[in-house]
């Protein structure tokens, strides 16, 4: 069965591309599962969350975690190991302070 048309009065929302969950394929799979950042967004006291949003904070995590861990590796390069520890991480991720 058909949905019935939406009213006039609501606006019309255009598509956001998403990694995953439109029915294409994500450009890169995700290694972050989706349930322990739904528990995170749930300790933080959003109790209610879509699904889209728990698909593009998966998304930006690790994006920025991929490119915190490159970072990380040529920070632990430059002092000539090959394992990453926690000081490279933060020595690339901390906040600046001016």
């Amino acid at each position: 069965m058909s949905e019935p048309p939406k009213p006039a009065s609501e606006p019309k929302v255009e598509a956001v591309p998403r990694a995953s969950g439109d029915g294409s394929k994500p450009e890169k799979d995700s290694f972050i599962a989706k349930a322990p950042i739904r528990r995170l967004m749930r300790s933080e006291g959003a109790y209610l969350v879509a699904e889209e949003a728990v698909e593009y904070l998966v998304e930006y995590l690790s994006k920025h975690g991929g490119d915190i861990t490159k970072k990380a590796l040529e920070h632990a390069e430059k002092d000539g190991r090959k394992k990453v520890t926690g000081g490279d991480i933060y020595a690339v991720a901390k906040p600046k302070t001016y």
